[in-house]
């Protein structure tokens, strides 16, 4: 199987094809990011459940870090309340990491609004549908080829296609019913009800169709934020919090070891993250 790169979501994909990928992180967010956009399909490979939470393993390590770190800072607060410094880093961090959370959780919500605007297709699919063979019955008992031509539909036949064309061709049967509307409701059980359930079904779908993509639109940027919001984390941390710090390493070093034990990012169930290993400094007995 030729590789994923330079495909568009407008491109085919065998799905049984799937099992011949190279299974690595890459190959799967290749893969993710093919079907970005399609609806009704999400693959994170990398997801962590915890907490609702879905960014790819390094991301959610990071991010699990920065909430220990945190937690470690504000238990030992009267140390560096009084340092100015040190608690404007520390609110930044705190709203970054509250900033992380919640674009997070915006960016894998399912809305259900592809759910909802599909439900919203079948309904108008039906109640035009009824319209339709009563207007197919009308056509056959007084012959009119006209009539039965523009109503020459299965109900299968109706839904297919584009939703515009979809959306069209219930329209026309409103209009054909509208025309008809005295012998429909005479003669063929069809009555003014009927046409105005049509009418509403148009008008809830029209509604309804360009959420979906709106959801879409909205995890997108959630993405972006995602990238901008941990930049600042590297930022508060990194070049911030960790040079403050060192000023407690012999003044008091329970702080010190505690903080760079949260600032180690735990990878997987053996392995943690490459920052520099430091010693715990001594912690002196209580004479």
């Amino acid at each position: 199987m030729p590789p994923l790169t330079g495909f568009s979501p407008l491109e085919g994909f065998d799905p049984r094809e799937f099992r011949e990928l190279d299974r690595t992180p890459p190959a799967l967010e290749q893969l993710s990011h093919f079907f970005l956009g399609r609806e009704n399909f999400r693959l994170n490979p990398l997801a962590s459940p915890a907490d609702g939470i879905s960014m790819n393993s390094e991301k959610t390590s990071k991010w699990k870090m920065a909430q220990a770190t945190l937690e470690t800072v504000r238990k030992h607060s009267t140390l560096w309340e009084g340092v100015p410094a040190y608690a404007t880093a520390v609110t930044t961090l705190e709203e970054t990491v509250t900033s992380i959370t919640a674009a997070a959780r915006t960016q894998t919500a399912r809305s259900g609004d592809a759910a909802a605007k599909g439900a919203a297709l079948q309904t108008m699919v039906n109640a035009a549908f009824t319209v339709c063979s009563a207007l197919k019955a009308l056509a056959s008992a007084t012959a009119d080829r006209k009539l039965s031509t523009e109503v020459s539909f299965s109900r299968t036949n109706l839904a297919r296609g584009r939703e515009t064309e979809v959306v069209n061709r219930c329209q026309t049967m409103l209009n054909l019913g509208a025309e008809n509307a005295e012998l429909l409701a005479a003669k063929y059980n069809v009555s003014a009800n009927d046409l105005k359930a049509v009418k509403t079904a148009i008008a809830a779908f029209g509604e309804l169709q360009p959420k979906p993509r709106q959801s879409k639109a909205t995890s997108a940027a959630a993405t972006r934020d995602l990238e901008t919001l941990f930049a600042t984390l590297d930022e508060v941390l990194n070049n911030q919090i960790d040079p403050l710090t060192e000023k407690f390493r012999d003044s008091d070093a329970t702080f010190y070891n505690e903080y760079k034990t949260s600032r180690s990012i735990v990878t997987n169930a053996t392995s943690r993250e490459t920052k520099p290993t430091v010693a715990p400094v001594g912690v002196p007995k209580a004479a």
